[in-house]
């Protein structure tokens, strides 16, 4: 019966049976029609861990779990997850609670903004600051603390100046200024 359809329950029970989906939207069109919208997850980030790679997407759910060098997916340097399983959210050690909160803002802000399949590796081992390596071409340092919004939109612009054969690292710990280092 279409009334009596939990929609929230029935969502849950899609997401916790099928990993790669990362949103699931139930909505019903009288008299006789349900629609389910259902968002994939893509460009996950990967923690390698005991010698898999851990698939994470954008929200923090384990998605998949491979081998290999998983050069297709940012890779995520300074976090260690506590028995990981394919559906379940993360879980890292207490100390790491921080690391692991700021990996989800940064990813999902990635995510927004069409950047996070631009990003190869994303250093969290660092108190400071973090290390994104972007476009396979920069070495992004910000600080720990940084407004990310604000810095990725930063980014963008930085890079959109710079010409396509240039490498380096571009430093954003500095307020309101961004310096890049030839590399």
């Amino acid at each position: 019966n279409m009334f009596f359809l939990n929609k929230y329950s029935a969502s849950k029970k899609i997401t916790a049976a099928l990993p790669y989906v990362e949103t699931v939207r139930i909505s019903r069109q009288l008299p006789d029609t349900l629609v389910v919208t259902v968002t994939e997850c893509t460009a996950p980030a990967a923690v390698s861990q005991e010698g898999k790679l851990w698939l994470l997407s954008g929200d923090g759910k384990i998605v998949d779990v491979k081998s290999g060098d998983g050069k297709q997916y940012a890779r995520v340097k300074g976090l260690s997850l506590l028995e990981p399983q394919v559906g379940a959210d993360i879980q890292v050690p207490e100390e790491e609670t921080a690391s692991a909160q700021l990996l989800l803002t940064l990813l999902g802000l990635l995510r927004d903004k069409g950047m996070l399949a631009d990003v190869q590796s994303i250093d969290l081992s660092d108190d400071a600051s973090v290390v994104l390596r972007y476009l396979d071409r920069f070495d992004v340092t910000f600080r720990w603390d940084a407004d990310f919004d604000y810095k990725l939109d930063y980014l963008l612009a930085v890079v959109e100046r710079l010409e396509v054969n240039e490498t380096g690292a571009i430093d954003m710990t500095q307020e309101g200024k961004a310096s890049f280092i030839p590399g």
